[in-house]
Order: structure tokens, then C-alpha cells, then sequence
């Protein structure tokens, strides 16, 4: 079910280079994908690192959809990380974040590529697009052994153009310092170029894993008959 639109907010932050700052604290350690499912390092959860600043995203993120009386019986289960990649991550692979309910992403990296924002993707309409589930399956192997450095970038494009070529364009969001992009986490999306010269991708991501809150924007609008 979706409950939220694709949302685009920009300058979400007031300070957003506090922010950047925060992403450099010692607290901070920084692991790779233990399964090669994401590229680049994370972040342990953020209400680990500075519990105020996740409550805060949370809140503000929220009411751009609800009221202040409704803001009460809003609640949620969710997750923010931060998460850096190297420039030497050339092309993203199209996934979704399902089982999730909702995805978000705050871009933090001032003048970086507009292509290495986010592009969300029709699922494959056409069987003469769509590659049998087992086929499939062998080519997100080989993303996740490419992320675990155990693939060439060779035989790993390769696969990433198969698995991609499913996939319809549907919107892309440009990488712009402090925009927030919130879309439901079944949504396919990708990063159609990450190059951002020498420096590293950073971003704030959150999953809502679970929500429970009163009628949303996607409820509303059904509720109305035509």
C-alpha cells in the first residue's frame, strides 16, 4: 500500500553543515554491507550517535504530511544511517527497500553530480523486458560479490546493465546540498551515475520499518469517491 507521495523538500536542514560535522564524530564506526547487498560504509543508527538530531528528522520529516493534532498519534519504527561512497562507485543497481514501509534521503554533499541523486523506476511492464526470477537472482549475486570486492567491475557492469535494461525510467531527482526525496521503500530507484569527482557521496538515510499514524495523504485521497 502506499501512504506518502514521492516528496521532494529542499534545504530541509537549517545548518546542514552541522550536520556534515556530525557525520565526522568519533562516535561514528563505519562498516561495510556485511551481505555486499549496498555499496560504500554506514553508519551505526543514528539514535546511537545523537538520539536528539534522529527524533528531530523524524518530527519535522512527518509534518509535511500531518497536522500538529495529528502529530500526537503518530508512531513509527524506523531507522536513519549515514552512508558514504567512494568515487570509485561508478552506476547503481535498480532496487527497492521493500519490506519497508518508507524510504528518505537527505543528500549531503555540497556541488556534487545531479545524476547521483536518485531515480525511481517503473517495474518491468513487458515479458520481453522482465528476465526469469532465476536469472535475476544470479545477477544481484554477482552486485553483492562486486560490493565484497570479490567480482571484477568488469563481469559486475555487465550484470548491472542486464538487471537494469528490466527497468523503466519513471522520475529522477537531482543530488542537490541539504534536498530531502521521501518515496514508498517498494518503489524500484537507483543512482543512475554516483561520480562526484573526488569526494564521497554522503547521505542520511531512513527506513521506516513500521508506522502506525491516522489517515495518510494516500488514504485521503482515496476516501474521496468520484
Amino acid at each position: 500500500m502506499i501512504h506518502f507521495p514521492t516528496t521532494i523538500l529542499d534545504n530541509f536542514f537549517d545548518n546542514p553543515h552541522d550536520i556534515i560535522n556530525i557525520s565526522k564524530s568519533s562516535k561514528i564506526t563505519w562498516k561495510p554491507s556485511e551481505n555486499g547487498s549496498w555499496p560504500g560504509v554506514r553508519s551505526q543508527s543514528l539514535v546511537n550517535i545523537n538520539k536528539d538530531l534522529f527524533m528531530f528528522i523524524i518530527k519535522k520529516y512527518f509534518f509535511t504530511f500531518f497536522n500538529y493534532e495529528d502529530m500526537d498519534a503518530v508512531n513509527c519504527q524506523a531507522m536513519s544511517v549515514f552512508q558514504r561512497i567512494g568515487p570509485k562507485t561508478k552506476y547503481g543497481w535498480v532496487h527497492n527497500d521493500s519490506p519497508d514501509i518508507h524510504t528518505f534521503i537527505i543528500y549531503l554533499t555540497p556541488n556534487a553530480n545531479l545524476l547521483s541523486g536518485t531515480c525511481t523506476y517503473n517495474t518491468p511492464v513487458s515479458y520481453l523486458k522482465k528476465l526469469p526470477l532465476e536469472k535475476d537472482k544470479y545477477l544481484m549475486e554477482i552486485k553483492k560479490s562486486h560490493y565484497l570486492g570479490k567480482t571484477s567491475i568488469e563481469e559486475a557492469e555487465s550484470a548491472r546493465l542486464e538487471h537494469n535494461s528490466q527497468f523503466e525510467k519513471n522520475v529522477m531527482v537531482g543530488n542537490r546540498f541539504n534536498r530531502l526525496v521521501g518515496f514508498d521503500s517498494h518503489i524500484y530507484h537507483g543512482v543512475e551515475e554516483f561520480g562526484t569527482g573526488t569526494e564521497e557521496r554522503l547521505t542520511l538515510i531512513t527506513f521506516i520499518h513500521k508506522l502506525s499514524c491516522p489517515p495518510t495523504p494516500y488514504q485521503r485521497m482515496k476516501a474521496i469517491d468520484e
